[in-house]
């Protein structure tokens, strides 16, 4: 530690760790980073270690695309490949993976998801699982979004505002650009920002999936998240989201902008139609699926 913080060769070299390498070829990848062109010899001395040791986990690096030597003197003197290159490699192997992995799964006769609500515990799931929500939505997507969770996700709700099959209504808290052709700036969404300790999330995926999850305002930690693919709860937030939307776009032209008549209200019914004939069809099909798994889960 130096004056209360790791060092950046110690962070870099935790990081690395996490990237595929132990700790022995981390050490040996940071010292050619910063010493090209050393012999095996050379690196066991400057990290002190034996050197069979070494020169093994040279053999490792080389292995996986990490370091490249060159003849000198009789000697192999060794320097590194860009870190990029490495990553780059990665990734370009797990997408591979990721597609024969799928591939095989669609083989298997898997049963149909489990109507249920799940904790989620980990930051990144949290994002990783939004994104997906919102990516594959068919018809329509409500999200109730605070500025933290906003940067994470902001990206992927632009990609799917482009798809023309899809309906997004969007609701935010803070003065940001436009993202949404649905946008609903919040009443007084200043005020709720500073009054509030955390920062939520609410995404509903065609009233029938959603995920729910708070983050600490200060640090930007998780706090809590579940996700449920109960389609009869998920059906009961879509609802109160369409009609919160509504009462909001109403309050901000009373309040706001100091207008309200018959003609202003049927205005923003009519912005909301489409969420309110969805419903009575997403409603219909969700409890068909009910009664078809109750019917399911009847002793013969």
């Amino acid at each position: 530690y130096q004056g209360g913080e790791l060092k950046a060769e110690e962070i870099l070299n935790e990081l690395l760790k996490e990237v595929g390498m132990n700790n022995l070829e981390a050490e040996i990848y940071l010292t050619l980073l910063q010493k090209p062109g050393l012999t095996g010899y050379k690196i066991a001395s400057e990290i002190s270690k034996p050197t069979a040791n070494t020169y093994k986990a040279l053999n490792q690096l080389e292995n996986k695309g990490l370091v490249v030597y060159t003849e000198k003197d009789n000697n192999k003197v060794y320097s590194v490949i860009d870190i990029n290159e490495y990553m780059d490699k990665i990734a370009n192997g797990f997408q591979i993976k990721r597609k024969m992995i799928n591939e095989q799964i669609k083989q298997l006769k898997t049963p149909q998801r489990n109507f249920g609500n799940f904790n989620l515990t980990d930051k990144a799931q949290v994002i990783e699982k939004a994104k997906n929500l919102i990516l594959s939505a068919d018809k329509v997507l409500t999200v109730d979004i605070f500025p933290i969770p906003f940067e994470l996700l902001k990206e992927s709700i632009q990609i799917k505002e482009s798809d023309e099959n899809v309906k997004i209504y969007l609701k935010l808290y803070h003065k940001t650009e436009h993202i949404c052709k649905h946008t609903i700036d919040s009443y007084r969404g200043d005020d709720h920002i500073d009054s509030w300790t955390g920062q939520w999330l609410i995404i509903c995926k065609d009233g029938v999936e959603s995920l729910l999850a708070c983050f600490k305002r200060e640090t930007e930690e998780l706090i809590h998240a579940v996700w449920s693919t109960d389609p009869f709860i998920s059906f009961c937030i879509f609802n109160g989201m369409a009609n919160e939307f509504m009462l909001i776009d109403i309050l901000n032209s009373a309040y706001v902008d100091q207008k309200m008549d018959m003609d202003i209200i049927n205005f923003h019914h009519s912005r909301y139609r489409y969420l309110f004939n969805f419903e009575s069809e997403a409603g219909n099909s969700i409890l068909d699926q009910l009664y078809e798994k109750n019917d399911k889960d009847k002793p013969e």
